[in-house]
């Protein structure tokens, strides 16, 4: 973890049952400017809210699209889906930052 602390971008593992996040990379300092307890924290709505109003609808639809997919799946392939998408976010600075957000699903 200590090389990817180190890293220009990070990770984080979300529980979507409870809404939030288990853990946030120390890392997301060095991408957004925000510490990782300001973004665990804040929680998803903060994070959602740094999104690049351009890209609010767009990101909505990626996330309504992803959902229906991962539930129209049978319960033993879920763990096998793999998604990606790039959006552009607010850092605390104010700098807009390109993401790509590659991700999968875990029990």
């Amino acid at each position: 973890f200590e090389l990817l602390n180190k890293a220009n971008s990070f990770f984080y593992w979300f529980d979507f049952a409870q809404m939030k996040y288990l853990y946030i990379s120390e890392s997301v300092f060095n991408v957004m400017g925000y510490t990782a307890d300001e973004w665990r924290e804040g929680g998803p709505g903060f994070a959602f809210s740094t999104v690049h109003p351009e890209d609010v609808v767009r990101l909505k639809k990626c996330h309504e699209e992803l959902f229906r997919y991962f539930f129209a799946q049978p319960l033993h392939e879920r763990k096998s889906i793999r998604y990606g998408y790039e959006t552009r976010v607010q850092s605390k600075e104010g700098k807009t930052v390109w993401l790509l957000q590659q991700g999968s699903f875990i029990e």
